[in-house]
């Protein structure tokens, strides 16, 4: 009886991963991160500890931050890292969103462009404990002014309400984000927050 009620709980967890994260990611864990065996595997193996370290903290109280960045090139497993936070907040009882930037900035546009009036960010991305965003930068090069000030109105909110935010960027440098999401958004971001680069080439291979 005990192992079926362990296989009905894992199936429901999985279900909702999928809801949060799409199919793809759904089995995204920890312990299923690849850190290889190449010159890069000690540093693959230092971010998975930090990711893991952050994940131990979910359920810690902070004073200002918790929320995590994880910046590095394309391929590299920042989502596959920012899912597996979203899987051990499902298992705390968290409720989580999952939303790529430019899908996001895409979002609340529509949202101004209605004709019922509301605020620009959806209340359900200002109070959902754990926020995940796939690849913030919402277009390559500078956000319009819209996205700069949608983007600060929600981690504004967030920043006030010490709502954890997990990041996934393409950014290598702090300057560099700056100029994708804005000054003042980047800063609430990174403010108290972890910080973990990905330093290794794409996991993607191109179909022979």
């Amino acid at each position: 009886m005990q192992g079926a009620v362990n296989r009905a709980e894992a199936f429901r967890g999985h279900d909702l991963m999928r809801q949060i994260v799409g199919e793809r990611m759904s089995a995204c864990e920890l312990r299923n991160y690849e850190i290889g065996k190449d010159q890069y595997t000690e540093k693959r193996q230092r971010v998975l500890e930090q990711v893991t370290d952050y994940c131990r903290d979910l359920k810690s109280p902070f004073q200002t931050g918790g929320n995590l960045l994880i910046t590095g090139g394309c391929g590299t497993g920042k989502t596959h890292l920012a899912a597996s936070v979203v899987r051990v907040a499902v298992g705390y009882g968290f409720d989580c969103a999952f939303i790529r930037g430019s899908a996001l900035c895409g979002e609340m546009l529509q949202r101004i462009r209605s004709d019922v009036p509301r605020n620009t960010v959806p209340l359900r991305y200002q109070e959902v404990p754990l926020l995940v965003i796939d690849d913030i930068e919402p277009r390559a090069g500078a956000p319009t002014q819209f996205e700069e000030r949608a983007l600060l109105e929600l981690f504004d909110t967030r920043y006030r309400n010490r709502l954890r935010t997990v990041v996934t960027s393409n950014c290598r440098y702090l300057t560099e984000l700056k100029e994708r999401i804005g000054t003042r958004t980047a800063e609430r971001l990174i403010d108290g927050s972890k910080t973990v680069i990905t330093a290794w080439p794409s996991y993607r291979k191109a179909a022979v």
